[in-house]
């Protein structure tokens, strides 16, 4: 790579532009509302397979890189039906070091009355690095939405939530399968972050968990993203655009922008109202060892 190129590298997003961003993306995506719609279709088998009367009762949840907290809320609102004798209270613990996240997560919180049953704590840290998030105790549901990419050894991650999983507990993980943007983050990412780091995606962590023999299950869930706003090339677009890709994009070379927004059309579907990104999404169940 010659000087020119590493000058042209498109910087990483810093914590406001990225929580601004993500916001723009998740708003043009349906990821969100389908990891919804599949935990308030799920929650009850889940909880009905958890149940031991000879635990106390209250569920502990732990969120690691909770976000905003809008996926957390509605994932209490939707254990909130089954709750009975096993189970009288909830304890939720979310984990999320990016403070415009946090900050926002706790607006949310307080919008919603929930009563005396219901305990919930965001924190300021990060897991599984030495002196942020130490916990003493078990979990009965561990989740990871859209975050393990974000650690240096996932599986090793994933272990570590295993071992603070209650025997009859779970860990979930909602990760994003190769097909859509990380087809597109290959071919573009050592042009536009002057890296080629790997991508992670579904298939890669159901590799490992095979490696591993761990005990699980996957659902495949079906998403889409609009992409018309990028191709537009609108400063929305541009933003929904940088997030996908994981830097800032908006002064970014427009020979670049122009090669990039091929790949994407390449792999886009024209529907009546713009243009669609197929980006199906994974969601594990993995049973503790």
């Amino acid at each position: 790579m010659n000087h020119d190129d590493k000058s042209s590298i498109a910087p990483p997003l810093e914590n406001n532009t990225y929580a601004e961003f993500y916001e723009l993306r998740k708003n043009a995506s349906t990821m969100t509302v389908s990891t919804i719609k599949w935990f308030h279709n799920h929650l009850k088998m889940l909880l009905d397979e958890m149940r031991d009367k000879t635990r106390n009762n209250t569920l502990s949840v732990l969120s690691i890189g909770s976000g905003e907290g809008d996926l957390d809320i509605e994932i209490i609102q939707a254990i909130l039906p089954h709750l009975n004798s096993q189970w009288t209270h909830i304890k939720y613990d979310a984990l999320e070091p990016n403070p415009i996240h946090r900050k926002r997560f706790l607006e949310r919180l307080s919008e919603n009355s929930f009563d005396e049953h219901i305990s919930v704590s965001v924190h300021d840290a990060y897991f599984g690095v030495s002196d942020e998030f130490e916990s003493n105790e078990s979990y009965d549901l561990i989740l990871f939405v859209h975050v393990l990419h974000f650690f240096n050894d996932p599986y090793q991650i994933i272990q570590h939530a295993l071992a603070l999983t209650k025997p009859t507990g779970r860990v979930i993980i909602v990760h994003q399968s190769a097909i859509g943007i990380p087809e597109i983050q290959r071919k573009h990412m050592l042009s536009l972050k002057g890296n080629e780091k790997g991508i992670l995606t579904t298939e890669d962590i159901k590799i490992r968990l095979d490696q591993k023999g761990c005990l699980y299950r996957c659902y495949d869930v079906d998403a889409y993203l609009d992409v018309t706003e990028c191709f537009n090339q609108s400063e929305v677009g541009l933003k929904i655009l940088s997030f996908c890709m994981g830097c800032d994009l908006r002064n970014v070379h427009k020979n670049k922008l122009t090669s990039l927004l091929q790949s994407m059309r390449n792999h886009a579907e024209i529907k009546d109202n713009g243009l669609f990104l197929y980006e199906p999404i994974g969601i594990f169940i993995i049973n503790p060892d």
